[in-house]
């Protein structure tokens, strides 16, 4: 078996269908978790939206992996496809390095650890939210498509 040409992007595409399909599994056999969401089936470089003005040292979902996992399961419920899931795992999974301070605003100060901010919406909603509300400024990456 020859092994086959993929571009990035459609590697990128098939990898977030695959979580997408095993997120959809594990959910029909009622188990699953938010580990799927991480850099175990996806690269960090792949999903890598930036670094805080204030430097790294923190790697931080910028839209919680528990709250993008309860959408896919809800999505599931509504009958909606792997596509589409994987679609939305792909637009909402970024990461950005910020400092241990701005973890702490976001998490502790702003009470986001595993939300967004009060009428956010998937939708409309901005995936940098959390960051701009906590008043964290982000130096957007080159490596994010």
């Amino acid at each position: 078996m020859s092994k086959a040409k993929f571009t990035t992007a459609e590697l990128k595409r098939r990898n977030f269908q695959r979580i997408a399909r095993i997120i959809f599994e594990l959910w029909e056999e009622g188990r699953g978790n938010t580990n799927l969401l991480n850099d175990i089936l996806i690269p960090d470089e792949w999903v890598l939206a930036g670094t805080s003005v204030n430097g790294g040292g923190y790697r931080e979902h910028v839209v919680p992996r528990s709250y993008i996992y309860d959408k896919c399961l809800d999505m599931f419920k509504e009958k909606r496809s792997i596509e589409e899931v994987g679609e939305l795992i792909e637009k909402f999974l970024r990461i950005v390095y910020i400092t241990k301070d701005e973890q702490r605003r976001v998490d502790v100060e702003k009470k986001l650890k595993k939300t967004m901010p009060e009428g956010w919406s998937f939708e409309e909603g901005d995936v940098f939210a959390r960051l701009k509300v906590a008043g964290i400024e982000i130096l957007p990456s080159t490596e994010l498509e």
